[in-house]
């Protein structure tokens, strides 16, 4: 409860909505995106975030056209969380989905 009290606290719905507003903007600009699916407790989410960092990753998916969409997926238990990872058959975090319009 302190947790949810704190000022500035995660809000699980508020990137859940903002991730579908993204895909919606992808889909009507027939983008190809990467899904970074992340939270902050999880170590391997970070070392991630650094790799896909670097410059020669950054040139690769802006050469290939690739739009990076990070989902912060803090709470697995989340019943709409559950169903995205469920839905693309996700194994946990970190997790990289790639969607290319067709």
């Amino acid at each position: 409860l302190g947790w949810n009290l704190r000022a500035g606290a995660f809000d699980q719905n508020r990137a859940i909505d903002d991730l579908t507003a993204q895909l919606n903007t992808a889909a009507r600009n027939r983008e190809t995106v990467l899904i970074d699916c992340w939270a902050s407790w999880c170590k391997n989410c970070t070392a991630l975030e650094k790799v896909l960092a670097t410059e020669k990753v950054q040139q690769a998916l802006k050469q290939a056209n690739i739009k990076v969409i990070r989902f912060q997926a803090e709470r697995l238990n989340d019943p709409a969380v559950k169903s995205f990872m469920t839905h693309f058959q996700l194994p946990g975090l970190p997790s990289l989905l790639l969607l290319k319009d067709n």
